[in-house]
């Protein structure tokens, strides 16, 4: 015996599922953007500030001139 009231119960609960699981989905994927940009804009801080930290001779490779090799003995 089909049970009108039995159908519609099943399908309100699985309506209702599909509603819950999609607004989690959304929120999950909203939280990993919004952290995505967050890291991102960390590591581009961590970079500017270990850019500055270095001191000037630091930075770029200074070569001592060359010197001629001179006998000792």
């Amino acid at each position: 015996v089909a049970n009108a009231q039995r159908n519609i119960w099943v399908t309100e609960t699985a309506l209702t599922t599909a509603l819950n699981t999609s607004y989690f989905a959304e929120q999950v994927a909203n939280f990993a953007v919004v952290m995505g940009i967050a890291l991102l804009l960390a590591g581009l801080g961590f970079g500017v500030l270990t850019f500055k930290a270095l001191p000037a001779s630091d930075r770029k490779e200074e070569r001592a001139p060359a010197m001629a090799a001179v006998p000792t003995a």
